[in-house]
């Protein structure tokens, strides 16, 4: 079965917290993933499962005696022209962070054909050569892309800096192309009810509908900021059922904060919004619930049933039927 989400996937999180075993099990057979592996895990992985394509980044990095990023870089667009556009569903990169380096530096090397940009201004405001490097880190995952519908990119956890100071929250360690350009982000954490992560959403897919009765376009967000297990059938019960009503999983407090370093003013305005909203919606539920209830009880006690019959009847404690009388 094919990744229902086209594009570039950027999924972080915590180390074991379930980023490599999301990736792999996205929908493609083995036979259509091509796994690079830049975090030495998927080599057991491809024991078993064995992907259509496997490559050891750390082992053919390090055969290479070159260590520098560049190096990384050239190794990874070498691997890329043996890929048949096609030939895979998915393409798997664990980690890319270290990719990020080869980027900067293949741009830097090259910017004299890619800007107007002097060697001497180079060496006096590197901060000139960033637009170069955007483009060119634009071009790489475009590469990409040309090679299979889905690309999947995972990368650690770095500590939050303000200036020269480290705080106590963390991001995704990333560069911003890749969170402009993914289709999907995702972060990871473990789940203390489930062998199956806790998702928070930080870049939501949409669909669009069309609405014959309003005769325009509907843009529908796909997927609640938290996804509670973060497994791919829940992610594509949502795709297949966009406008279905569905049991809301509301982010923690420290989810929350999680959510709140890394989006943008007024997504994190829209957040609190739909927030208050399902929580007004939580609390006119249960009280309609409470209500359905309490007739239910006082029916079954004109019909001359006891509370012990009547809390065993409705699944509930004698001290519950009690509390609704």
């Amino acid at each position: 079965m094919k990744c229902k989400v086209e594009g570039l996937i950027h999924v972080t999180g915590a180390p074991d917290c379930g980023k490599t075993t999301f990736a792999y099990t996205a929908g493609p057979s083995p036979d259509k993933i091509c796994f690079l592996d830049n975090d030495i895990k998927g080599k057991a992985l491809h024991s078993d499962l064995n992907f259509g394509m496997y490559r050891n980044l750390v082992r053919e990095f390090t055969e290479g005696k070159d260590y520098k990023p560049i190096a990384f870089f050239n190794l990874i667009m070498g691997i890329l022209d043996t890929i048949k556009p096609g030939q895979f569903e998915v393409i798997i990169f664990d980690n890319f962070t270290q990719l990020e380096a080869g980027i900067a530096d293949f741009a830097e090397a090259h910017i004299g054909e890619m800007s107007n940009i002097t060697p001497g201004q180079v060496k006096s405001m590197s901060q000139l050569t960033w637009p170069a490097k955007r483009i060119m880190y634009g071009r790489v995952l475009d590469a990409f892309l040309e090679k299979a519908p889905t690309v999947i990119l995972t990368t650690h956890l770095k500590d939050k800096w303000v200036g020269n100071i480290r705080t106590e929250a963390q991001i995704p360690q990333c560069q911003k192309p890749l969170t402009e350009k993914a289709s999907l982000r995702v972060w990871l954490r473990h789940n203390p009810d489930s062998e199956a992560p806790i998702g928070l959403v930080l870049k939501r897919i949409s669909k669009s509908l069309w609405d014959e009765k309003l005769g325009k376009i509907i843009p529908v967000s796909v997927l609640p900021r938290k996804l509670n297990p973060c497994t791919w059938d829940v992610i594509n019960h949502y795709i297949d059922n966009p406008l279905e009503e569905r049991i809301v999983s509301t982010p923690n407090e420290f989810e929350l904060s999680i959510l709140d370093g890394v989006l943008t003013d007024d997504q994190r305005m829209m957040l609190r919004a739909a927030l208050e909203r399902e929580q007004e919606a939580e609390i006119a539920t249960a009280q309609e619930q409470e209500e359905t209830q309490r007739e239910a009880i006082e029916k079954l006690l004109e019909a001359g049933k006891s509370i012990k019959d009547i809390a065993k009847e409705m699944s509930m404690t004698v001290p519950q039927v009690r509390g609704l009388m």
